[in-house]
């Protein structure tokens, strides 16, 4: 009994939380407690929901772009590793060249060239203790025709002696002196450089590439071997159409050559980004084009590829055009069938409800100014639903008035006639006529009663002492 008198006492608690809980929500939300209700939850409803729609369509051109990007990375990186087998393939010419190197203690034989013969013997060099022979056979010259490569030799005297060793083109350009001045100071270098030299000359017209190396890097004064590279085949050879325009830079961050046109982006591509660096730039708050930035592992130079974003923007024209179709038709679709919700089902509920609304005010208005007095009595416990001030005045409070309500409830729900009436009197003399009929109010069984003072017609109808 104890157990089931405490779930009880715990059910009444929940009860009363949940009562409270519900009266605050009511109060600090007034917007979900009138007619209205369904309608801004529907409309909030739809808002989530587009928001949702949106959100993902926004995740998905996400994932998408970042994909593309993450290719674009990919096609990037791949013309950079091209362009460093390109060079390592030229630099590995170059060394082998200078390794094939052999010196001469005496005078060699004057040089040598017969059409049919499968080598040609060069001599290098000006002093007799200076003397080096390099033997170029048929396959190596082919090897450099094909590689559109030129074969020249710098030496180390007063006056830089350029030879050319083997020329690819028909075009025979002169190195400037500003590149044989830069040979000049590297020659007496204590700590020479073991690796290649890459050089250009930015006054030409048409620039060139040469990379030069030591002829031995054991002697100083053996001179520069090189190889001579016009610019526009390099760039033939490191466009790539997915890569985007590419840029190359010298070891001082200078632009030796580009296939990109435009002026301004090359200037800002100079801008300092660090040695390796991915990422987006622009002018504005918005970024414009997509850059990798490298060193070449065999050099100091660094090659620089951009690619404009309105063309990446360009290619995922299908993703944007899709998502695009699909909001405008999603959204589209929620506020018709909002509406379509809302005029079938809400809107005629709201108008019923506000009806009833109406209807019921309009009763506690005929009830509270009507001349006698009424009320509604709830048959399950005798309590008072509702009530004017008439009743309230006339009917009292207390156990009296509990008495007669639940004597009226019994003999109304209880006879078999469903209008009742009563005349009783009330505890300040006053007399009242009752007439009743049980009804529903609210989904509950409960009596209506009307109540008329007829204490006046009483004391008109009573008899006189001169009539008795």
């Amino acid at each position: 009994h104890l157990s089931i008198r405490r779930q009880r006492q715990m059910c009444i608690r929940d009860r009363s939380w949940l009562m409270r809980l519900k009266r605050y929500l009511l109060h600090i939300n007034p917007l979900l407690s009138n007619p209205e209700a369904a309608r801004r939850l529907l409309r909030l409803f739809a808002i989530v929901l587009s928001i949702g729609i949106l959100s993902g369509v926004y995740n998905f051109l996400l994932f998408t772009f970042n994909n593309d990007i993450s290719q674009r990375r990919g096609y990037m990186s791949s013309a950079i590793a091209e362009a460093h087998a390109f060079f390592t393939n030229r630099e590995a010419l170059l060394e082998s060249l200078s390794l094939s190197a052999v010196r001469k203690e005496q005078q060699a034989k004057p040089l040598v060239y017969l059409p049919s013969s499968e080598e040609i013997h060069l001599q290098l060099g000006s002093s007799p203790n200076n003397l080096w022979s390099i033997w170029l056979t048929k396959r190596m010259r082919s090897y450099m025709q094909d590689k559109q490569v030129s074969l020249l030799y710098v030496g180390t005297g007063a006056q830089a002696q350029v030879r050319r060793l083997f020329n690819a083109t028909a075009e025979v350009p002169e190195l400037s002196a500003a590149m044989l001045e830069q040979l000049h100071v590297l020659k007496n270098r204590a700590a020479a450089p073991l690796s290649e030299l890459w050089l250009t000359d930015h006054n030409e017209q048409r620039s060139h590439l040469y990379i030069f190396i030591r002829l031995d890097e054991r002697a100083p004064e053996s001179g520069w071997l090189g190889l001579e590279m016009d610019t526009r085949e390099v760039s033939r050879a490191l466009s790539d159409h997915s890569a985007g325009a590419f840029m190359m830079l010298n070891a001082d961050g200078m632009h030796v050559f580009s296939n990109n046109p435009q002026e301004s982006l090359n200037q800002r591509l100079l801008s300092p980004q660090g040695e390796n660096f991915f990422g987006f730039i622009g002018n504005g708050l918005m970024p414009d084009h997509l850059v990798i930035r490298k060193h070449l592992k065999s050099s100091d130079w660094q090659l620089v590829y951009s690619i404009d974003l309105l063309a990446v923007l360009g290619g995922l024209w299908k993703q944007l055009l899709g998502s695009l179709l699909f909001c405008l038709f999603s959204i589209t679709l929620i506020v018709l069938l909002m509406r379509r919700f809302e005029q079938r089902l809400i809107a005629p509920a709201v108008h019923r409800i506000e009806a009833l609304i109406e209807s019921e005010a309009f009763s506690r208005d005929v009830i509270e100014t009507a001349p006698v007095a009424l009320c509604v009595l709830r048959r399950s416990d005798g309590k008072v639903v509702l009530e004017n001030h008439l009743a309230q005045q006339w009917l009292g409070e207390g156990l009296e008035r509990d008495v007669l309500c639940a004597g009226w409830i019994r003999d109304a729900f209880d006879s078999v006639d469903a209008n009742c009436s009563d005349y009783f009197e009330t505890a300040d003399g006053r007399h009242l006529h009752l007439s009743s009929a049980p009804t529903r109010y609210k989904g509950e069984d409960v009596l209506f009663c009307a109540f008329s003072d007829i204490s006046t017609c009483l004391l008109y109808t009573s008899p006189s002492p001169r009539d008795s």
